[in-house]
């Protein structure tokens, strides 16, 4: 019995000194984490403002008797009101396709290039682009032109992200 007391005895004091010895050291330890990460997408909000009257020879004029060889002018602007670069495309939308097939539409952009039909283009945020749309009526349309109304002609303003692969018009830089 006394192996057994000096045994157990022994192992206790192994065990007292390990554990000593073990507590002796010092780790220093430390955490950290990543400030908090937030992930947020951006938006694409293209707006139309500015957009004047329609002009003839400096004077307001509406579509109710324009004839053959009349020019008319309207300017607007191009807003670029989101956070992300984008492309514009403008269209043009006519209700009558015959009036529409006759009429030559043109783009003035703010260098003074003309473009005929659609207009492409990059805008950065919060960028403008002042436009002048351009609407001349032929001066050899005929008596079939007569009465015609254009019912729904607009000007539409298309945009998408300048990374959209799908949409592959032809643009500016």
């Amino acid at each position: 019995m006394q192996k057994k007391k000096l045994a157990a005895l022994l192992l206790s004091g192994a065990m007292l000194f390990g554990a000593g010895a073990y507590g002796t050291y010092a780790y220093f330890t430390d955490k950290t984490d990543t400030t908090t990460n937030v992930v947020k997408t951006g938006t694409l909000d293209v707006a139309v403002e500015n957009e004047e009257v329609w002009m003839k020879d400096g004077k307001a004029v509406d579509f109710n008797n324009l004839q053959p060889g009349d020019v008319i002018r309207k300017s607007f602007t191009v807003t670029n009101k989101g956070t992300l670069p984008q492309k514009v495309k403008l269209n043009v939308e006519n209700g009558n396709a015959k009036l529409n097939g006759a009429l030559q539409f043109s783009i003035k952009a703010e260098d003074g290039k003309y473009y005929s039909g659609n207009k492409t283009f990059i805008l950065e945020k919060d960028a403008t682009k002042t436009l002048e749309f351009i609407v001349k009526v032929p001066a050899e349309l005929g008596n079939g032109y007569q009465t015609l109304t254009s019912e729904s002609f607009s000007i539409r303003v298309d945009a998408t992200q300048t990374n959209n692969p799908n949409m592959d018009w032809e643009f500016e830089k």
